[in-house]
């Protein structure tokens, strides 16, 4: 931006804002998001971090998913950071950020996905185990084939989950993920070659019983 022929970069602009107004909860964001995460700002004569300006942005407005998000995306897998008396986890940052809106079906997914088999998230009063997590991404987009491979995969050969109103097993899951993605036959996982094998054989005998049914 440039004023009476002086050149200001936004970070300037957003630190001579917040020292006008510190009360701006987008200001501090955007403050935030220009910064690297080992760098420091100073506004009047304190010195803030990105993660700091990210929780002065929350303390002000708690219910802003873009700034829990950056946050969640501040924070290594095993850090914390305070929000005025609680502290945040990544995990927990995003439990926030599925409160606000849970029918975020990506969110749902990188829960899952961050969370350890015997691991639970907190979204709203509810507890999420990894599992619940992935069958919540795929209630809201059952048309998404890494939804349904997250779901089967940990799933035991004879074991069925229900999605929905109905019941699927580590079989039915990757058949499901494959007539979205024929692609997915080339996995080369070791572990899930037997399955996906077994439900190449299943989605192939799918389309032979449906080309029968049609004549």
């Amino acid at each position: 931006m440039c004023i009476r022929d002086r050149t200001y970069t936004n970070r300037y602009c957003y630190i001579k804002g917040l020292e006008i107004d510190p009360s701006n909860p987008h200001a501090w964001n955007n403050l935030g998001a220009s910064m690297s995460p080992c760098e420091h700002v100073s506004i009047g004569e304190v010195m803030y971090t990105q993660q700091e300006c990210y929780t002065k942005a929350l303390l002000i407005n708690p219910t802003n998913s873009g700034v829990w998000r950056n946050l969640s995306k501040s924070l290594a897998l095993d850090g914390q950071v305070a929000v005025g008396s609680d502290m945040y986890t990544k995990q927990q940052c995003l439990g926030k950020m599925l409160e606000l809106d849970p029918t975020d079906s990506e969110l749902w997914y990188i829960l899952g996905a961050l969370l350890a088999p015997t691991e639970k998230a907190l979204v709203g009063t509810v507890m999420y185990t990894k599992r619940q997590c992935h069958i919540k991404a795929l209630e809201i987009d059952p048309s998404n084939t890494h939804f349904w491979n997250s779901v089967g995969a940990p799933l035991a050969l004879t074991e069925q989950v229900v999605v929905g109103t109905e019941s699927f097993t580590k079989q039915q899951c990757f058949v499901k993920a494959l007539e979205l993605d024929l692609s997915l036959i080339h996995i080369s996982e070791p572990t899930r070659l037997l399955s996906i094998s077994y439900a190449v054989f299943c989605l192939k005998k799918k389309k032979k019983h449906n080309k029968k049914s049609a004549k």
